[in-house]
């Protein structure tokens, strides 16, 4: 009792692929790196020798077709290649501006309680350029309980500056 699966191999740019087996339904081959995945139906004892030959991972695609379709690829390969499409669109999601903040680069601008005023227009000058590059801001106002203590609305006094 043999159990059947449609097996998909992969032939990009892996070197060991030119070896493989050319057995395939729909007549690609070839093993060269433009060649398109060949398709063959096989037993699972057929495509797991096959795919340790291959120095391949098998990978499910859609075990609920009659046969079920598995594939054979290089799994670190696999995973690099969807790094790097989310790498990118990540990329493009940050050129367009659009994703949550959570997705953005955060900065972290920290104010003391009775800032001097250059270092002030240093610091919201440096804001201004990271939010027009789409970058998250984060602001943290402190004060020293002495400064507090001589000046109660000092935190509300900075704060108002900032939003200036």
């Amino acid at each position: 009792d043999t159990y059947e699966v449609r097996l998909i191999v992969d032939r990009g740019k892996n070197k060991n692929m030119d070896d493989a087996n050319d057995d395939n339904e729909d007549g690609g081959g070839g093993g060269g790196p433009s060649s398109t995945p060949t398709t063959q139906i096989t037993t699972i004892d057929e495509a797991i020798t096959l795919s340790h030959d291959l120095s391949l991972d098998l990978m499910e695609v859609n075990l609920t077709q009659t046969p079920p379709v598995i594939k054979a690829v290089d799994f670190d390969k696999h995973l690099y290649e969807l790094k790097k499409k989310e790498r990118k669109n990540l990329t493009k999601k940050r050129k367009e501006g659009g994703g949550a903040i959570s997705d953005r680069p955060l900065k972290e601008f920290k104010f003391r309680a009775g800032i001097d005023d250059h270092d002030l227009r240093r610091k919201t000058a440096n804001m201004c350029r990271y939010l027009e590059r789409g970058h998250a801001i984060r602001v943290t106002l402190t004060a020293r309980k002495h400064m507090l203590n001589a000046d109660e609305g000092a935190i509300v006094t900075t704060l108002e500056r900032v939003k200036e």
